[in-house]
C-alpha cells in the first residue's frame, strides 16, 4: 500500500520548503513572489467571506461561485 495523493502532495510541499529554506536565491524569489500575492489573497478571503454571508455555499456551491467570481470581478 502506498503513502497515497495526499502523502505524495504533502512530501513535494515539504521537499520544496526544505530548497527554498536551503537555497538563498530561490528563498529571495519565494519572499517576493509571497509579498506580490498576499493582497490578492487577502483580496480573495473577503470575496469568499461576503459570499457566503449572502448564501449558504454547501446548499448552493455554483451560485456561490458565481457571487465569488463576480467579487473578484471575474465572472
Amino acid at each position: 500500500m502506498g503513502i497515497g495523493r495526499l502523502g505524495m502532495i504533502r512530501q513535494i510541499l515539504f521537499r520544496a520548503a526544505r530548497e527554498i529554506a536551503t537555497n538563498p536565491a530561490l528563498r529571495e524569489v519565494a519572499i517576493e513572489l509571497a509579498r506580490k500575492a498576499r493582497p490578492h489573497a487577502a483580496r480573495a478571503v473577503h470575496a469568499v467571506r461576503d459570499a457566503a454571508r449572502e448564501i449558504d455555499p454547501r446548499r448552493d456551491p455554483k451560485e456561490f461561485l458565481r457571487r465569488v467570481r463576480a467579487k473578484l470581478g471575474q465572472g
